[in-house]
């Protein structure tokens, strides 16, 4: 979109187009009914670098939950650092 896409279009550039792209555009690529219940939820626009995956459903069963995420709270704890401690010899 910063080159000047418009949203509608860079939408279904990462949505229906891959789906059309491979045949699958009966089962994935939009929501609709009779469609597969595969689902990301966002904490804002999609196309927004700052949004964040709030929740993930795959067959309409909730997979992935960030409030529930266990290893990222342990990564946004203060002081917390990506690599694991090292064990003293």
């Amino acid at each position: 979109m910063r080159e000047g896409i418009p949203r509608d279009v860079a939408l279904k550039a990462v949505t229906l187009a891959p789906a059309q792209m491979l045949g699958l555009e009966k089962r994935l690529g939009s929501i609709e009914p009779g469609k597969d219940a595969d689902l990301v939820v966002f904490s804002g626009d999609p196309l927004d670098f700052n949004s964040t995956v709030e929740q993930v459903f795959i067959d309409g069963i909730l997979a992935y939950e960030r409030t529930k995420d266990v290893r990222l709270q342990r990564l946004l704890e203060p002081g917390a650092t990506s690599r694991p401690a090292e064990k003293a010899p």
